[in-house]
């Protein structure tokens, strides 16, 4: 095996770690699945995967959303992950199913912490033996951050590209090359197609900053460029993102920072706030799972213990950066941003966490590298059974620990007591393999490899406070709702230009209605409108940033809004009045867990102004082309109850015609009288735009990238001095 990893090294390693992997999530995944990922991953992400997924089988591309907020623009939406490359890879592994089966979703996920962990194997290995380099990169994949933050999957996703970046910055250091810049923008531009631009600012402030520490203008200067040149790649995402967001509410994100230290107590102590009581779910206090493990915490202690910083630049570096952002103690960086509407809404402090794990990797690499480059200590044959003996306890103890039904973990200051035992056990194996022949290395460095993933493994999956019982996806195989007769399912889907309106305690989220192609006037989505929201605050009052209910027996907004129908649970307030009121009518059989209410004085999303002054006639429905027949009596105007954004175009017989502002929110075309057909159709020339710049930009990237295979050389250069992660004795 030592044979074969030395001639095929990539491939050994990347399918190794592959499968560590798996295991890493084995609960999650067939033949031992018994949990699932929870919360924003199933309830947001999920389903904007579908949605774009059931407009593909339909042969349309999903440019328009109808599902909520009466409406919005989806290939905007930069959290649907449209235009990133995996999500496409994710649609073609289920094709031919009715929708997405959602164990491939958190393959996804999952696979990018294997691919956060093999991309910083590749960083590292060009300066760092292979045992260094495993066991750095093992805190940037799997370390309390990346686990944490798992159910935000666009965060996860663009998490795992930033060592290609800092690669990509490497290469360009030590060849004095240009070329491998390519490498920072393609990370750069997958970052931010991932769908979570704060993470994308992160990836930029971490790639400047270590470039910076290499001391040489020209590669500081390369790699921002590299980095602004990944917008042209991400053109067809933002372009159309730049154009709609105008009309988003503002959401700040920023929020001044970090500042309590017992906060940051959780990267040293795996189970500080107790997360995670069994059964799985959330613990009391809910907390934050940050824990960086013994590699990490042993390149801390080397640094203590450094006689030269010149190594550590990097880390520095990235610690400036993340101080100005995370702590911002003086309060400046938040003023700042306040100045600009976007950045405030962009950065956020929580996601400079990130910047920590990538620097307690830096860590990590030159700590251990240095160390077992140090002359060996002799160690007694006495010394080595007592601590291979404890070592196989502790092992097994947290093996136990970390299976279902195992016992509680230690938590607040008792769980320094099991990251001390850890880290001990973690530095008395490296003295070992300092101390032992070439045959015996081989088994000490498994023994360190697989101390280092129980450790993550215990703590982090093991522990499963990021994971719900049972299966996820399954409830959304039907036609409609769980809880919904047949009869009433046929209904809702009868006539798309009728809306449903839910309680918003009670019934389906509102996100989950996209799996089976409903609409409704509410939503949960960061894409609402100020327009939207004043329109609706003129009768209800939201009861979140996103979240509205409203009485159904409030006509104006039934009207408004185009509701027909109404879901409600013996929960509702509304339940005993819908059945009593001659305004409505129950749709199927008495018994459902759900009963649908429809609305007998419904109007359609399509209506014309003045009131009974034509007949419409509906040709064609899609989510993006609206086509009518008009046979007006005198001239009026076709409104459409969907909100106007940009790229909505409009025709009366062929001809264009202005769309005007209606009701505030929505659409009208003006329409002489006589025989018409009028068409409404969402095709913005910002997606075109977007898609041929980022066309011509990928076209460029790949003659540089193999530009830079062909003039690379076989073997990477020894690294000079001044470079960004050179190592150096401890």
């Amino acid at each position: 095996m030592p044979r074969f990893l030395a001639r095929h090294e990539r491939l050994s390693v990347a399918l190794v770690s592959l499968v560590c992997t798996w295991l890493f999530f084995f609960e999650y995944f067939p033949p031992f699945r018994r949990v699932h990922f929870p919360f924003d991953i199933e309830g947001f992400h999920y389903p904007l995967w579908n949605y774009a997924f059931h407009a593909l089988r339909a042969g349309r591309f999903p440019l328009w959303d109808p599902s909520m907020y009466c409406g919005s623009p989806f290939a905007a939406n930069i959290q649907a992950a449209l235009f990133y490359p995996p999500s496409w890879l994710l649609f073609a592994v289920n094709a031919g199913h009715r929708l997405i089966a959602y164990v491939w979703v958190e393959a996804l996920v999952a696979a990018h912490l294997w691919l956060a962990f093999f991309l910083a194997w590749l960083w590292l290995r060009r300066r760092f033996s292979f045992l260094a380099s495993v066991l750095a990169a093992a805190v940037y994949g799997f370390s309390g951050c990346m686990l944490y933050q798992i159910q935000h999957a666009g965060m996860i996703m663009g998490y795992a590209w930033a060592p290609l970046a800092l690669l990509g910055i490497d290469e360009a250091n030590d060849t004095g090359s240009w070329r491998p810049f390519w490498k920072v923008a393609a990370a750069s531009a997958l970052c931010l197609l991932a769908g979570y631009p704060s993470t994308w600012v992160v990836l930029c402030c971490s790639g400047a900053a270590y470039a910076a520490a290499s001391l040489r203008p020209r590669v500081f200067l390369g790699a921002v460029c590299a980095l602004g040149a990944s917008l042209l790649l991400a053109a067809v995402q933002i372009l159309p993102t730049a154009e709609a967001n105008p009309l988003k509410v503002f959401d700040p994100k920023y929020g001044g920072g970090i500042k309590s230290l017992e906060y940051y107590a959780a990267l040293f102590i795996p189970n500080y706030f107790k997360l995670g009581g069994r059964p799985y779910g959330w613990g009391s206090p809910p907390g934050t799972y940050l824990y960086l493990g013994a590699p990490a915490l042993f390149g801390l202690f080397c640094l203590a213990r450094a006689r030269r910083l010149r190594p550590y630049l990097p880390v520095l570096a990235i610690g400036v950066v993340c101080a100005i952002f995370l702590v911002d103690p003086l309060g400046l960086t938040d003023e700042l941003l306040r100045k600009s509407a976007l950045a405030y809404q962009v950065v956020r402090s929580v996601n400079f966490l990130e910047q920590v794990p990538l620097m307690a990797t830096i860590l990590a690499a030159i700590g251990i590298e240095g160390y077992l480059k140090a002359p060996p200590l002799p160690i007694s044959r006495r010394s080595l059974t007592v601590g291979l003996l404890l070592l196989l306890l502790w092992l097994a103890r947290q093996i136990y620990v970390g299976l279902p039904g195992g016992p509680d973990f230690a938590s607040h200051w008792r769980g320094a007591i099991e990251a001390a035992i850890t880290l001990a056990l973690f530095a008395f194996l490296l003295r070992a393999w300092r101390a032992a022949g070439s045959r015996s290395r081989a088994w000490l460095a498994f023994a360190l490899l697989f101390l280092v993933w129980n450790d993550y493994r215990v703590y982090g999956t093991g522990r499963g406070f990021n994971s719900s019982p049972g299966r996820a996806g399954e409830d959304y195989s039907g036609q409609c709702f769980p809880g919904v007769s047949v009869e009433a399912c046929r209904a809702l889907h009868a006539d798309p230009a009728y809306r449903l309106a839910i309680d918003v305690n009670g019934a389906p989220h509102a996100s989950y209605l996209r799996h089976w192609d409903l609409v409704t006037p509410q939503g949960f989505d960061p894409f609402l409108t100020t327009r939207y929201k004043a329109l609706i605050e003129e009768d209800t009052l939201f009861e979140t940033d996103r979240l509205f209910a409203f009485s159904p027996f409030n006509t104006r907004l039934m009207d408004l809004l185009a509701v027909r129908y109404v879901v409600a649970s013996e929960s509702d307030p509304h339940y005993r009045a819908l059945a009593a009121s001659p305004l409505f009518r129950r749709v199927g059989p008495a018994g459902s867990y759900f009963s649908i209410y429809e609305y007998l004085n419904a109007k359609p999303s399509c209506r014309w102004e003045p009131e009974g002054g034509a007949r419409i006639e509906t040709l064609l429905w899609t989510p993006e082309k609206r086509h009518f027949r008009v046979r007006a009596e005198s001239a009026g105007r076709l409104a459409l109850i969907e909100e106007l954004f940009p790229g909505w175009h409009a025709t009366v017989d062929g001809r264009p015609i202005r769309i005007e502002l209606w009701q505030k929110a929505f659409q009208s075309a003006p329409v002489a009288s006589g025989d018409h057909l009028v068409t409404f159709e969402y095709s913005p020339a910002s997606i075109r735009i977007g898609a041929l710049v980022s066309l011509c930009s990928l076209a460029g990237l790949i003659v540089i990238a193999r530009r830079n295979r062909v003039s690379k050389p076989h073997q990477a250069p020894a690294p000079p001095s001044n470079s960004p992660a050179s190592t150096s004795s401890t």
